[in-house]
Order: structure tokens, then sequence, then C-alpha cells
């Protein structure tokens, strides 16, 4: 895992990850970003994850557990309920 937590850090990958996709998404993000600040630190912090990283690193990184958060659930509960009512009347379910 490779956290961004500063604003050096994250222009830095921006600039020179070895993944032209990532380097393509996170410059998006900093255009994006920069017109509400000029310290992205002060908005976000990005986490690239490795396929090795572990649930529980990430949430020890995080500072919280992502599967108990009370949000996720209940729109993990409206996706599925929408997901339902569309296949019921043979929608598309996105």
């Amino acid at each position: 895992m490779h956290p961004l937590r500063t604003h050096a850090s994250i222009h830095d990958t921006a600039q020179h990850h070895p993944d032209p996709t990532l380097r393509k998404l996170l410059s998006r993000r900093i255009d994006e970003l920069t017109d509400y600040t000029e310290d992205l630190a002060e908005l976000i912090h990005i986490f690239i994850l490795e396929p090795s990283d572990t649930l529980t690193s990430v949430d020890v990184q995080l500072g919280f557990s992502l599967g108990e958060r009370p949000i996720d659930k209940t729109v993990a509960q409206l996706s599925m309920q929408s997901a339902i009512s569309a296949s019921a009347v043979n929608l598309p379910c996105f």
C-alpha cells in the first residue's frame, strides 16, 4: 500500500508513477480539486493498493473499518433493492 497524504507526494506520484493509467487518473483528480485549494492534502488522502494488501491493513491505514461503516450498509441495501426492482420489470441493473 502506498499512502499519499501530502500535496508533494500526490503531485510526485502523478508525475512519476510507472503506471500511465494511474498517472492520468491522479492528474485528473489534481485538476478537479485545485480550484478548491492549493494544498490537496487538505481535501484528500490517496491510497494506492497492491494485490497483496489485506482489508485489515487498509483499515489500519484509514483508521476505521470499511466493513463496519453504517452508511455503506444502507447504500448496499438500497442498491440491492434497486437491483431487485429493476430485475422485476426487466430493466438493466447498474
